[in-house]
């Protein structure tokens, strides 16, 4: 019995990829260290993961504290501002209640119409402030 050239070039190739398969095959399993190293690192990628979760609510309390900073803020600043203007209001209405009387008691045309451009002066300034 004799093997043909052809059944001889079978077995070879069989035979070198037999080799390659074992070539391509990891020659050891991972050692102890390895093992260890690779968890400490994924340890200390989970602190890492756990650190920049907390980092970044802490970012969110702080921008929801200076959202509503800035709500306090505004609400003060018109509070302030209508206040402001109630005390104007309240010192000027007693003034323009006596201009209403001094206009009934002058005679003279020249003071009569002084004092009304500084009446008409005086409620425009109030309407400027929305009164």
């Amino acid at each position: 019995m004799s093997i043909s050239d052809e059944e001889k070039k079978k077995h070879q190739q069989v035979d070198e990829k037999k080799q390659e398969a074992e070539e391509n095959k990891p020659t050891e399993e991972p050692n102890v260290e390895q093992n260890q190293q690779e968890e400490g690192q994924d340890a200390q990628s989970d602190k890492n993961k756990a650190l920049a979760e907390e980092y970044l609510n802490l970012a969110r309390v702080i921008q929801a504290d200076f959202d509503n900073f800035r709500k306090r803020s505004s609400e003060q600043i018109n509070r302030a501002r209508v206040d402001g203007i109630a005390d104007t209001v309240e010192l000027l209405l007693p003034s323009l209640d006596a201009f209403k009387k001094v206009k009934e008691n002058i005679k003279d045309e020249n003071t009569l119409s002084g004092i009304n451009m500084l009446e008409k002066a005086i409620l425009s300034g109030l309407e400027k402030l929305g009164v």
